[in-house]
């Protein structure tokens, strides 16, 4: 009796193992692909930005006082 019961505790503990082995590769890919989504939207929302023109850009150079400061022109 103490022998069978000595092999379905090994066979347990061997199962819980490989479903350990299987859930560890499962979570590893979940990250990784999660990681290149969280990459993806990143890089989406830096071109976003970039294609969006930041106020105060065109395409005549801004004029500068002493100061570093823009100076209106026209006035």
């Amino acid at each position: 009796m103490d022998c069978k019961k000595k092999k379905t505790e090994k066979k347990r503990r061997r199962r819980i193992a490989e479903n350990m082995r299987i859930l560890k590769k499962l979570d590893i890919r979940q990250a990784e692909s999660g990681f290149e989504v969280e990459m993806k939207k990143r890089a989406q929302t830096r071109n976003d930005a970039a294609s969006v023109e930041t106020p105060g850009t065109s395409d005549t150079p801004t004029i500068v006082d002493s100061n570093h400061k823009p100076v209106k022109q026209g006035s």
